[in-house]
């Protein structure tokens, strides 16, 4: 008897412990999507005073 409910512990573990596995795999990749985003959008699309209110993309873009 302890046989069995020893493996329906470890198979409710197995279970469990892939879902968290998966959920935090899943948060680190959003993670990972917003920051690279976030880098994106302050590299190229916000706009700065020092350029006149451009986004540096449209001062590289009028520099040229």
């Amino acid at each position: 008897m302890r046989h069995v409910m020893m493996s329906i512990y470890e198979k409710v573990e197995r279970i469990f412990g892939y879902r968290q596995l998966t959920l935090h795999l899943r948060s680190q990749t959003r993670k990972t999507i917003n920051i690279e985003a976030y880098i994106h959008f302050y590299s190229n699309e916000r706009l700065q005073a020092k350029l006149n209110g451009l986004s540096p993309m449209e001062y590289r873009t009028k520099t040229v």
